[in-house]
């Protein structure tokens, strides 16, 4: 484990030192979630928009989630397929949700839809990332419970990933559960479910604010 703390940190100096790191999106200079938005962007797990922003304010989508849960797996899921009414193979998401759909990770509706341009909540994206975490057999037995999530259908991921440090909640101890997760919001989440599968995979924001 030592040796490859020392080799990606190797790598990461060296990326360093040649330039190629760089500041791409031009909206997360100073926000709360740039250190998050940054490392995931030098891993290439998350993308912006052609006019070089991230928008980290607006919700994710159901299909962009998708997406990204796949570059936290690190798999190819060409191949897969689904049958959801409203994702025909056509979709640019159409295998991404197949995937994670096909593994129990991600579910759809009661009217077979999946909805992949409707906004995800704060708790369907808990329940992805509890489900990639527990397939890879990561997380502990700790729990810690929100005020408004104790009788949520998603109560046992949350107080799961929220007493494993994947999630927080406010200041009044709420997880907001039902409300539409904001891409920055989303990009901590992925950060911390990142973390916890692979410590060494991210570049740390430190070394990616203080390249040469």
């Amino acid at each position: 484990m030592k040796f490859k703390k020392l080799i990606m940190t190797g790598l990461a100096c060296l990326s360093v030192i040649s330039g190629t790191v760089s500041l791409a999106f031009s909206d997360i200079k100073g926000h709360w979630a740039e250190p998050n938005i940054r490392s995931l962007e030098e891993a290439e797990i998350i993308n912006g928009y052609g006019d070089n922003t991230f928008k980290p304010d607006i919700n994710m989508s159901r299909g962009e989630a998708s997406k990204i849960m796949i570059g936290v797996l690190n798999i190819n899921p060409d191949g897969s397929e689904s049958d959801f009414a409203d994702l025909g193979k056509g979709h640019w998401a159409y295998s991404y949700v197949s995937y994670l759909s096909n593994k129990g990770i991600i579910n759809g509706y009661g009217d077979k839809t999946f909805r992949p341009n409707s906004s995800i909540s704060r708790a369907e994206l808990a329940k992805i990332s509890y489900g990639i975490l527990k397939e890879k057999s990561i997380l502990n037995n700790s729990k810690k419970y929100f005020k408004d999530s104790s009788n949520h259908w998603a109560s046992d991921e949350i107080s799961s990933l929220a007493g494993n440090s994947i999630i927080d909640g406010d200041g009044d101890n709420n997880f907001r559960p039902n409300d539409d997760i904001t891409r920055a919001e989303a990009s901590k989440i992925i950060y911390s479910t990142i973390k916890k599968i692979d410590p060494y995979r991210l570049i740390d924001y430190f070394i990616l604010t203080n390249r040469s």
